[in-house]
């Protein structure tokens, strides 16, 4: 089961995109779908998008399970991608008690470690203030800043994981305003767009609905999606299964280089073995029979990962297409199209 760990300050929505997430993906995506398979997390997740939706207010902060949710992603009913994430308490990447400060060196560093794919989420209004440098905007942008210093705990394994920027609130942008805060992610976390650093990055902006305002644990303002995926909220979710998906594809094809190079040995081996007698054979260690069995079982082999190359790339396509303009895919620092 791959982890994706989610990092973000207070109020930049990661508890709210969870139940966002867990909404839009359980009804599914063109075949593709993604829920909780143990019933207990399940109705905590509909329970928590139901206050949102139905009942109007906004959480009070994190109040997820201690040990993290899991999901099953599947494709047109196949299981594909099994994955987990924790929704951590934001306030505590940046806060100066001691509890924290013992939290950020211990225990939130070994979750990062451990990352198969990271979501890091900055909420708009937050930028915007930044950039219109509103009240207290200097502190706000340090604490964004801070959130890149949790990176060089992957070390190289970075390179084999996707970054996920996640701008909330996206609602609040408009195409121009959406161009800005691009450069603004840019400034902040450099070590994601910098050339060399071969990093797979996705800036996605995302929304539960449009003018909506109010703190945590009030009352909502504004409108909630009916349907989440129209605030793109699918998209950081389908970057981690694409990114898996390609990792099948490639790793398949480098075994299937291996099962081809075998099986030329063994036909090698075939042709010697019928242009030599059966005591030539003997003494080389030359089974003519048991070569063909081997080359049989080789061409088996190829053939049933020819099949699920295939079918791997179909998904991949799938996938694929579900991906809009209002993201945006950086691949060793240069925007790449997906």
């Amino acid at each position: 089961m791959k982890q994706i760990s989610l990092i973000g300050l207070s109020r930049a929505g990661k508890t709210c995109y969870t139940y966002a997430m867990a909404k839009v993906m359980r009804a599914g995506k063109n075949g593709i779908t993604v829920f909780a398979p143990d019933r207990d997390m399940d109705e905590q997740l509909f329970a928590g998008w139901r206050r949102i939706r139905k009942e109007g207010f906004w959480p009070s902060g994190t109040d997820i399970v201690e040990n993290g949710f899991r999901f099953q992603c599947q494709l047109f009913a196949k299981p594909v991608f099994d994955f987990w994430w924790k929704d951590y308490k934001g306030g505590a990447l940046v806060g100066g008690d001691e509890n924290d400060k013992q939290f950020r060196t211990e225990e939130f560093f070994d979750y990062v470690k451990a990352s198969d794919g990271m979501i890091i989420f900055m909420a708009s209004d937050m930028i915007m203030n930044i950039l219109k440098q509103g009240e207290g905007w200097d502190l706000d942008f340090e604490d964004l800043q801070d959130l890149g210093r949790y990176l060089p705990q992957l070390g190289e394994r970075i390179k084999d994981i996707p970054v996920t920027i996640a701008i909330t609130k996206s609602d609040l942008l408009d195409n121009k305003s959406k161009a800005i805060v691009v450069e603004f992610v840019q400034h902040t976390i450099p070590s994601l767009f910098v050339e060399g650093s071969y990093i797979n990055t996705l800036i996605a902006f995302v929304s539960l609905g449009t003018g909506l305002n109010g703190n945590q644990g009030e009352t909502i303002t504004g409108s909630v999606y009916s349907d989440p995926s129209q605030g793109n909220i699918h998209l950081p979710v389908l970057f981690n299964l694409y990114f898996d998906l390609e990792n099948e594809i490639t790793s398949a094809k480098q075994k299937l280089d291996e099962l081809k190079n075998n099986l030329d040995i063994i036909q090698t081996g075939i042709i010697t073995a019928d242009n030599h007698t059966w005591f030539y054979n003997m003494l080389n260690g030359y089974d003519i029979n048991e070569l063909r069995k081997n080359g049989e079982r080789i061409r088996e082999a190829i053939e049933n990962l020819e099949k699920k190359i295939q079918e791997a790339e179909k998904n991949i396509e799938v996938v694929r297409k579900e991906f809009v303009k209002d993201c945006q895919y950086y691949y060793n620092g240069k925007l790449q199209t997906l």
